[in-house]
């Protein structure tokens, strides 16, 4: 139950009354304790790992404090203004970022600051200012900050058109234009190349067209899946799909129809991806009762995972025995040979025994990004970002590399004079930095991409056929590159991998493939899970992560295909999808997601047509009833856990089990329907 206790609330998590939860938002709950079921009771933590939040009467979040830190001055401190805007957030580090408004409730400065001391001086001196700029329509038309700039433009219809990124010595504009629906039509990239979008009747992508080079097209739909991809030159990529629109077999061919690429596909009861066999060799992968991946045997890999009760990978068996150590807040120490050690805010500051580097060190700005590695001897990377969260530069030996990102991710890289390295197209509709379509270097070439059912590269190809890229992968991400006539840094969707850390830059967070976890506390922190470091909830086959913030199911259970289509429908633009994941990720926790709301709202004021209403009202009914038996299950096992006390926990895991398949049964099953109401409206 609940009990209050000057004006700040606990409840344990034993002992909620369901009735009394059910109404109240996740944000209500104020003390989480996560038992580890089957790890080492001397384990740190292990019995009882708890992390404490406390609230105002306006049911805003004061503070968060993580189980290790109970006892200290070390958590997390929010203040607002009268209006209920965050005016102040203090991380466990002692750092401060205040937040300044105008009349209207606009975000519209944050300044940072290395203590409080500092920032409440007469004559404060931040460390790093953000400044945000509007129109009269209420719309965001830039930023300013000490390292880039932005200014935009907007149709008279709301509709994003052009963007402008000043990097200090030079600039690059992008622009789009658009159809009468609202859909993308044009875009002009910086280098004044304007790629056109064709669709279907169902406002689906159905062509790229790119001057000079000829036209990537898709067709032979099935319902909502494609069956074949043709890039410029000849080659193709055909797919058919089963029953639940399920990737069953991908083939890529050259302009002469000979086999380049396959792969075939086997899943389970409940869409888990058992077995892909491809030309390179089989996969084949198995899984406990969570779902989350317990075995994977490939041909550059067989590996057997052991979890505890909140995920953590606690044992790998691949030849030897690797086990893995947590403290109490789902921390890793140590994991085989290597060692880890964090800072207050819970970012990995140090890693010691790997193999590209006996020593790292990682270290970060005010803002909790991460600036600067190196192996304790010499500097191997900085980093700069934007306030949107996006890695704008990064410098190393070889020199100063600056990235420009659209509304569908990374677009280019361009040299300190401003010299374009390489381009990126990625597949419209897609998720951030999903499907890729083609690079274009600056000798004009283009490499065009074949993907995995995730949207993950595993070739890339020349217009005449020859493969200049291809690697194979870990089930978690390790690339194995075997063919690198050119360079490509795309992983797994959102992920841009750092050769001088090891590391895949993945928006918000940085990603180590070698242990499937995050280098840093999840930003959105629980709106993103219980624990803040784990990689698509030990699922990453079939989930991804492209922000680095929160779980998102892939393609390969249609969740890709029918957000394009919902996207489509509704003929939005995803710059405010974009932000609402900016803007949440630069202020942790659900106070983000809520400022990032706030100015999605700003940047696309478009209102939503009465299919997607109704969409939504068949969303939810058959989503409910497709899930229902699965609910039905998951209930009787949870009454089962409660009257048989010394089966409790294989009854929870079963009741886990049924009630994450009634979340996929929901979604997948509740978005079909949307979709074929919305598309008669």
């Amino acid at each position: 139950m609940f009990a209050s206790q000057n004006n700040q609330h606990t409840c344990c998590s034993n002992s909620v009354d369901p009735k009394r939860l059910k109404p109240i938002r996740i944000s209500a709950i104020v003390t989480i304790s996560a038992s580890r079921e089957g790890c080492n009771n001397s384990q740190l933590g292990c019995a009882n790992d708890t992390t404490h939040y406390s609230y105002d009467l306006r049911n805003l979040q004061l503070s968060e404090t993580k189980a290790l830190d109970v006892g200290t001055n070390r958590k997390h401190r929010y203040q607002y203004d009268a209006a209920g805007n965050l005016s102040r957030y203090l991380n466990a580090k002692g750092e401060v970022a205040d937040y300044r408004y105008d009349d209207a409730n606009r975000l519209v400065a944050v300044d940072y600051f290395n203590n409080v001391t500092a920032a409440d001086a007469a004559s404060p001196a931040p460390v790093k200012q953000v400044a945000y700029h509007y129109n009269n329509n209420n719309q965001m038309v830039g930023y300013t900050d000490s390292t880039s700039s932005e200014t935009r433009t907007f149709t008279a219809r709301g509709k994003l058109a052009s963007v402008t990124t000043h990097f200090g010595s030079f600039s690059k504009t992008y622009s789009y234009t658009y159809t009468a629906n609202g859909l993308i039509k044009t875009y002009t990239n910086p280098e004044n190349i304007t790629v056109s979008y064709g669709y279907n009747a169902n406002k689906q992508i159905s062509s790229v067209s790119i001057p000079g080079q000829g036209i990537i097209s898709w067709g032979d739909f099935n319902w909502l899946s494609p069956g074949s991809m043709h890039y410029p030159g000849g080659s193709k990529t055909l797919w058919t799909q089963d029953g639940l629109l399920r990737q069953s077999h991908r083939q890529l061919q050259d302009p002469a129809s000979n086999s380049l690429a396959t792969a075939a596909y086997s899943y389970d009861a409940e869409s888990n991806i058992t077995a892909i066999s491809t030309e390179q060799g089989d996969y084949n992968f198995g899984y406990d009762n969570l779902y989350r991946l317990s075995h994977s045997d490939t041909p550059v890999e067989s590996v057997h995972y052991d979890y505890d009760g909140v995920g953590n990978r606690t044992k790998a068996l691949n030849g030897g025995s690797t086990l893995a150590a947590y403290n109490a807040n789902n921390q890793l120490q140590s994991y085989g040979g290597l060692s880890y050690q964090y800072d207050a805010n819970g970012h990995t500051i140090q890693k010691t025994g790997g193999s590209l580097h006996p020593v790292i060190n990682y270290h970060y700005d005010v803002s909790q990004r991460l600036q600067q590695v190196d192996n304790g001897n010499s500097t191997l990377a900085t980093y700069s970002y934007n306030p949107y969260g996006q890695r704008i530069s990064k410098t190393t030996a070889a020199g100063t590399t600056y990235y420009l990102y659209t509304v569908q991710g990374l677009a280019g890289e361009y040299d300190s004079a401003g010299n374009l390295i390489v381009e990126y197209q990625f597949k419209p509709q897609s998720t951030w930095m999903t499907n890729p379509l083609y690079q274009r270097r600056a000798s004009g070439e283009y490499f065009y991409y074949h993907n995995d059912h995730l949207g993950t590269p595993q070739k890339m190809v020349k217009a005449n056929g020859q493969v200049v890229w291809q690697a194979q992968y870990g089930a978690f991400g390790e690339a194995f590159v075997a063919v690198e006539v050119v360079e490509n840094n795309l992983r797994f969707p959102g992920q841009y991998f750092d050769g001088e850390s090891g590391l895949s830059y993945n928006y918000f967070r940085d990603y180590d493939a070698e242990v499937g976890r995050y280098l840093q506390s999840d930003p959105i922190g629980m709106n993103g899970g219980l624990n803040y470091y784990l990689y698509a909830a030990g699922g990453p086959l079939v989930n991804v992560d492209p922000t680095g913030e929160i779980v998102t199911v892939g393609s390969a259970a249609i969740g890709a295909v029918l957000g394009g289509i919902c996207a489509g429908l509704q003929g939005q633009s995803v710059l405010g999808g974009m932000l609402t994941g900016a803007i949440g990720g630069l202020i942790p926790g659900p106070l983000g997601i809520a400022i990032g709301a706030a100015i999605t709202q700003v940047a696309n004021p478009s209102s939503c047509p009465v299919g997607t209403i109704l969409g939504t009202v068949a969303n939810n009914k058959v989503g409910n009833a497709a899930s229902s038996n699965a609910n039905n299950k998951s209930n009787n096992y949870k009454n089962k856990a409660n009257k048989y006390p010394s089966s409790r926990g294989g009854y929870n895991k079963l009741a886990e089990k049924y009630a994450r398949s009634a979340a996929r049964k929901s979604g997948v099953f509740g978005c079909v329907a949307s979709y074929a109401v919305g598309r008669f409206f």
